[in-house]
């Protein structure tokens, strides 16, 4: 009875690890919302809902691309941090380090992402002369 107890306790306590809840929610954000938005994207350019930045936004044309394109991005990069929320299970890391660690990987990650995008949009805009 008491190893189920210890084996228990310390699931719990790996479970609460910042690296681990951070990174891996996170990860489950992006792939959920980013299988929606590849299967409802908006249909118009609005300032509420779906990827927006000023490039995105210049016309219809490229707003319905970089919302499909988007998608995908997000999608692979929340698989990349269900990656890397692993070290976090596996890993005693202290909590201070750990939030930090989880906070500037999905900083990093979020910026990545954008960078993507943007430069597919950039390529696909002089390549469709939109």
């Amino acid at each position: 009875m008491d190893f189920f107890i210890f084996v228990i306790f310390n699931t719990m306590e790996v479970l609460f690890n910042p690296l681990f809840i951070t990174l891996g929610s996170c990860g489950v954000i992006f792939i959920v919302m980013g299988y929606f938005m590849s299967k409802n994207p908006p249909k118009e350019i609005n300032g509420l809902y779906g990827y927006r930045t000023p490039r995105s936004m210049k016309n219809q044309k490229i707003w319905d691309y970089a919302q499909v394109y988007s998608a995908k991005v997000m999608m692979k990069y929340g698989g990349y941090f269900l990656l890397l929320c692993l070290p976090g299970y596996f890993m005693d890391i202290a909590p201070e380090i750990a939030t930090g660690l989880g906070l500037l990987i999905l900083l990093i990650g979020v910026a990545l992402m954008i960078f993507q995008v943007e430069g597919q949009l950039k390529k696909w805009e002089s390549k469709n002369k939109v």
